[in-house]
C-alpha cells in the first residue's frame, strides 16, 4: 500500500512540474506607427481642416495575437479629436480575419470625438502572419493654444497582442504668421491671447521702453522663425509742436521676440501703439497712458499791480493742452492740498515743449502771502502730479506795466584781470537780477567773447528778481580769455552782454609781493 501512494506522489510531482515548465503565449505582434501627424497646424483649428494619417497597421507574429469576438479600440491623445463623418475610416484585414464582413474583407467605421473601435469576429486562428491596416484616420487639434502633442494609442480587450501608447505621434505647430504683438511695461507675455495686465502709464516727452515685440499666429503662439533685422513702423500715438514720436525701428529678433525697445511719445494721451514690418501684420496694443510731464520750475514774482502775481516756468518735455492752478494761504504739499486749494479759473494754451513761459495770476488779496501750484493737462483727460509749491505776497502797489526791460548779469569771481591754474578746475560766479517784473529765467557764459553761450545752473535765488550762479570751468586751457554773460527774463527780454572781464590761464600763479610796512617817523620836539 505504501508502495502505491509513493508512485502516486511521484506522478503528482512530475505533472506539476511539467505544468510549470509549459512554455506561456508570448505577445508577438507588432504596430507600426501612423504617420503624417508630426507637424499639424494650429491654423487647422480656425478652418476646420482635417489631417488624413497613414496607419497604423496591427501585424500578428504568431496565431492567436488577435483573437475572436474581441475589440481593439484606438484613442486620440489628448488636444486632438477623430473626424466623426460617417464610415470615413477603413479597416482592412488579411488573411482569416473578419471584422463582420468576411474574412479579409475591408470594413468601414464611423469613430467618436476621441475613439475609433475594431469589432473582430474572427480572429488570426491560423495564420501567424494576419493584419490589419487602419486608412482614412482623419485628426485636428482641439484648440489653436496651448500647442498640443501626444500618441495615438490602441488597446484589445483580448489576445496576445500587447496595447500599444506609441502608435503615431500626433504634433500641433504655429501657424502662419498674424501679428507684431506689442507687450506694454507691466503687461505680461502673450499666452493663447494679446499681451494683458495693467499697463505702466508713461510721461509724455520722457523716454521709455516697448518690453516687446512678439512674432504671433491667430492664437498666439510665438513664430520663432521670424528671425533676424527687421524694419518696423509704428502707428497710433500723436505728433505736437512739429514733434513726432520717436521709436526703435532697426529691430532684431531672436525666435520671435524683440526687446527692449526705446520710445519716447511727445503728446499727452491716452492711446495704442501698432507695429508692423510692412506686411498685413498689425495688431493694435492695449491702451498706454502718457500723462503730462509735471512742471518742476514754477516760480513767482510780483506784477507790481495790486493783487496780481506773475507765475513764470519752463513747459514740460511732453506737449500739454492746459493747466490746472491753485492758491492758498498755507503750503500746497501733496494731492490732499491741491484738491483743497482755490482753483484759478484760466483758459492758458498748452506751449511747445521746453518753452519758457509767464502768466498773471489775478483776484488776489493785497500784502497776502499766497502758495501756488499747478498741475498740466493731456489729452484724453491725462494729468500731471503736482509741480514744485512756490509762495509770493500779493503786491498792493500802483498798475503795473508791460516789461520790456532786459535784466542784467554780471561775474563775481574771478576779478577782471585774475589769473588761474591751468589743468584746475575753477568755479565761476556771478549773480543777476531783474528789474522788469518778469524775473530772470536764465544765464548764459560766453569764455570766448561772446561767440559761444553755455547756460550756467542757477544756485540760490536772490532778492533782486533773480538767482546767483556757478559755473565749474573744468581743466582751463593756457591762454587769456574773455568771459561774458547775458541774463534772459521769462518775457524773453535779452541782456546785451557788456566788455566781460579778461582772465589769464597759466602754469603758475604770479608772485604777489608783500606790501612794505609802514615806517613811523620819530616825533621831534618843536622849543
Amino acid at each position: 500500500m505504501k508502495k502505491k501512494i509513493s508512485i502516486l506522489g511521484t506522478l503528482v510531482l512530475v505533472l506539476a512540474l511539467a505544468f510549470l515548465f509549459v512554455p506561456s503565449a508570448k505577445a508577438t505582434g507588432t504596430v507600426t506607427s501612423a504617420t503624417g501627424g508630426g507637424a499639424i497646424s494650429a491654423d487647422n483649428v480656425a478652418t476646420s481642416t482635417y489631417t488624413t494619417l497613414t496607419g497604423p497597421t496591427l501585424a500578428c507574429g504568431a496565431t492567436g495575437d488577435i483573437t475572436s469576438s474581441s475589440t481593439i479600440t484606438i484613442t486620440a491623445p489628448s488636444g486632438f479629436n477623430f473626424s466623426t463623418t460617417a464610415n470615413s475610416v477603413t479597416a482592412t484585414p488579411t488573411n482569416e480575419i473578419d471584422l463582420g464582413e468576411g474574412a479579409a474583407v475591408a470594413v468601414t467605421l464611423t469613430p467618436t470625438a476621441t475613439t475609433i473601435t475594431i469589432s473582430v469576429t474572427t480572429g488570426n486562428t491560423t495564420t501567424a502572419t494576419a493584419s490589419i491596416t487602419m486608412s482614412g484616420i482623419k485628426v485636428i487639434p482641439t484648440a489653436g493654444c496651448p500647442l498640443a502633442s501626444g500618441e495615438l494609442s490602441i488597446t484589445f480587450s483580448a489576445g496576445t497582442f500587447v496595447d500599444d501608447s506609441t502608435s503615431g505621434t500626433l504634433t500641433e505647430v504655429v501657424g502662419a504668421m498674424t501679428y507684431l504683438a506689442v507687450r506694454l511695461p507691466g503687461q505680461a507675455a502673450p499666452n493663447c491671447a494679446a499681451p494683458a495686465g495693467t499697463v505702466t502709464a508713461q510721461i509724455a516727452g520722457t523716454s521709455f521702453n516697448i518690453t516687446n515685440l512678439y512674432a504671433v499666429d491667430q492664437y498666439f503662439n510665438t513664430t520663432t522663425a521670424y528671425t533676424g533685422d527687421k524694419t518696423i513702423s509704428y502707428t497710433g500715438p500723436g505728433s505736437c509742436a512739429g514733434v513726432n514720436p520717436s521709436y526703435a525701428t532697426s529691430v532684431s529678433f531672436t525666435s520671435g521676440v524683440a526687446s527692449t525697445l526705446a520710445t519716447t511719445l511727445p503728446l499727452a494721451q491716452v492711446t495704442t501703439i501698432t507695429a508692423t514690418d510692412g506686411g498685413s501684420y498689425g495688431l493694435a496694443s492695449s491702451n498706454l497712458t502718457a500723462n503730462p510731464a509735471s512742471i518742476t520750475t514754477l516760480a513767482c514774482s510780483s506784477s507790481a499791480s495790486p493783487g496780481t502775481v506773475w507765475l513764470t516756468w519752463t513747459e514740460a518735455a511732453g506737449c500739454t493742452t492746459g493747466y490746472d492752478v491753485r492758491y492758498l494761504t498755507s503750503n500746497i504739499a501733496d494731492d490732499t492740498d491741491f484738491g483743497n486749494a482755490t482753483v484759478f479759473n484760466q483758459t492758458w494754451a498748452g506751449a511747445s515743449p521746453q518753452a519758457p513761459r509767464q502768466e498773471l495770476v489775478t483776484g488776489l488779496t493785497p500784502n497776502i502771502r499766497y502758495y501756488f501750484n499747478q498741475k498740466t493737462k493731456g489729452a484724453n483727460n491725462t494729468l500731471s502730479t503736482i509741480s514744485n509749491t512756490i509762495t509770493c505776497i500779493a503786491p498792493s502797489q500802483a498798475a503795473a506795466t508791460l516789461d520790456t526791460k532786459a535784466p542784467t548779469s554780471s561775474i563775481s569771481d574771478p576779478k577782471d584781470g585774475a589769473t588761474i591754474l591751468a589743468g584746475k578746475s575753477y568755479t565761476i560766479k556771478g549773480t543777476s537780477a531783474d528789474t522788469g517784473g518778469s524775473s530772470v529765467q536764465k544765464v548764459e557764459l560766453s569764455l570766448d567773447g561772446g561767440t559761444t553761450w553755455i547756460t550756467v545752473p542757477p544756485k540760490t535765488t536772490n532778492t533782486t528778481a533773480g538767482f546767483d550762479w556757478g559755473y565749474l570751468w573744468s581743466d582751463p586751457k593756457v591762454g587769456t580769455y574773455n568771459l561774458k554773460t547775458r541774463a534772459t527774463d521769462w518775457v524773453s527780454n535779452i541782456e546785451t552782454p557788456g566788455a566781460g572781464i579778461t582772465v589769464t590761464v597759466a602754469t603758475e600763479l604770479p608772485i604777489v609781493q608783500p606790501t612794505p610796512p609802514t615806517v613811523e617817523k620819530p616825533i621831534t620836539e618843536m622849543t
